[in-house]
């Protein structure tokens, strides 16, 4: 199967880390099947580590940065992505895997084998969220599918927005408060979610016929049919995926994908117990944060 599959690396180059990884992968597949997908800026031993890749023969494409990095920088992430399927497209690759540059895969084989079954049909991605009573959150650490389902999924329009990050780094402790209040209200209403992955799943939607509803009950339902039907999410721990920093996602240990779809499948009072507990909590928090946002804009006017 490896001879079928590009693995494409995404993002900013880390020095040692990124070269690293590739070693890892190259253990495993030919040169020829891996492209690193990046930015123009790098360090000096950034340079010298880029040229021994590409001496291996892996292939390496440098991006021009979006003028806007989007919500969480999810443009920069859509730009360097398609570049690498669409390579992976015309050297006639059959399947896909989008993988980050300070992320690693560890067991390769693993996640081909625990794929190798849904690849025709789904797009697989890491579950580290309940995406019944969080709606359309699909971590975008990895997805692996057939390459034009993956090309169609990472093209569309750039988020309008700049990067909130960028933001945030620059702000007082008072408004950094107030944006997360505005971005915990954006993420109930449906409309241009504030969060990478929503974003990236809400227009994926969009391309397939589908409208984001404003109702979280119906965000929930709609959620639920669409990643069991377009989706397969797997358990990081599964293919010893490994991070630089830590992130709380990985260690999400709530339903499993499987669970929630035997849960939809049942139906029944289980199942209707569970979504109007969301929407409780739904309410809560998104009156929770309306009331935040008003507040500290009395705050600041006084």
């Amino acid at each position: 199967m490896f001879e079928k599959v590009a693995v494409i690396i995404q993002g900013q180059y880390v020095d040692e880390f990124t070269y690293d990884s590739i070693q890892v992968y190259l253990s495993i597949i030919s040169a020829s099947n891996i492209c690193l997908s990046i930015w123009k800026d790098l360090t000096k031993q950034g340079r010298l580590e880029i040229e021994k890749i590409m001496a291996s023969g892996v292939e390496v494409i440098f991006n021009a940065e979006p003028t806007l990095a989007g919500f969480q920088n999810v443009n920069k992430q859509i730009v360097s992505s398609k570049a690498g399927i669409v390579w992976a497209k015309q050297n006639n690759f059959k399947y896909s895997l989008k993988t980050r540059a300070d992320h690693r895969i560890t067991d390769l084989s693993a996640l081909c084998n625990i794929s190798r079954d849904k690849l025709n049909s789904k797009i697989v991605a890491f579950q580290t969220a309940d995406f019944i009573r969080s709606p359309y959150l699909v971590n975008d650490f990895i997805f692996m599918s057939e390459t034009n389902c993956l090309l169609d999924f990472f093209d569309i329009e750039l988020c309008p927005f700049g990067n909130d990050r960028d933001l945030d780094r620059v702000s007082s402790r008072s408004f950094i408060r107030m944006n997360k209040d505005i971005n915990d209200y954006l993420n109930f209403i449906g409309r241009d979610f504030p969060i990478a992955e929503k974003f990236l799943i809400s227009r994926f939607i969009n391309k397939k016929g589908f409208i984001i509803p404003t109702s979280y009950l119906l965000q929930m339902l709609q959620s639920a049919y669409f990643i069991l039907n377009y989706f397969y999410l797997i358990n990081p721990n599964a293919i010893g995926y490994k991070t630089i920093k830590n992130y709380k996602a990985l260690n999400y240990n709530g339903s499993s994908y499987n669970d929630i779809e035997r849960k939809i499948n049942r139906g029944g009072g289980k199942l209707i117990l569970t979504l109007f507990s969301h929407v409780f909590r739904y309410y809560y928090i998104k009156y929770k944060a309306k009331a935040g946002v008003y507040f500290r804009a009395y705050k600041s006017f006084k």
